[in-house]
């Protein structure tokens, strides 16, 4: 399962890029902002990695409930796991946003050659496509909640007949 890894690593990237910025920023709101923002990162990855990993009772149960219903074990409800899951996509895509346009307000007074400045805005506003990314995904979280397996219905490709 993903959850877990992508949760740590979304968390330590963007702790680590909030980091870099409170390096860089000497104004005491842009600092403020961004340690709130390392805060609420650190916080919503610590509920969804450990939420990942209390999901199904024993931890196995979240492969094994879709093909053997009978096991023993269980796993929290639907609503519980989207309202977690949607939360933390949330925070994600607020983060991501606020990381794309922090680097705008720390360069604004900067001097330097207007080639430098624009090249340093596309590089650092980067982060308007990790939001978008986790913006096509948000439709998928609510798979997470299927009773039966999704994936079992989809042959890959190049078993298919044409």
């Amino acid at each position: 399962m993903y959850k877990p890894i992508y949760t740590i690593a979304t968390g330590l990237i963007k702790c680590s890029i909030c980091y870099t910025f409170l390096r860089l920023s000497t104004a005491p709101k842009v600092r403020r902002s961004l340690h709130w923002i390392i805060i609420i990162v650190s916080i919503s990855s610590l509920v969804m990695f450990v939420g990942s990993f209390v999901y199904c009772v024993p931890y196995a149960a979240i492969w094994t409930h879709w093909q053997h219903p009978h096991t023993p074990g269980y796993c929290l409800p639907g609503a519980v796991v989207l309202t977690v899951g949607y939360a933390f996509a949330c925070i994600t895509i607020i983060a991501d946003f606020a990381c794309a346009i922090i680097p705008g307000v720390i360069l604004w007074q900067t001097v330097m050659s207007t080639r430098n400045m624009c090249l340093a805005w596309a590089t650092l506003g980067l982060g308007v496509l990790a939001a978008a990314m986790t913006i096509c995904r948000l439709p998928y979280i609510a798979y997470w909640t299927h009773d039966h397996n999704q994936s079992c219905k989809y042959r890959p490709s190049f078993t298919s007949k044409v």
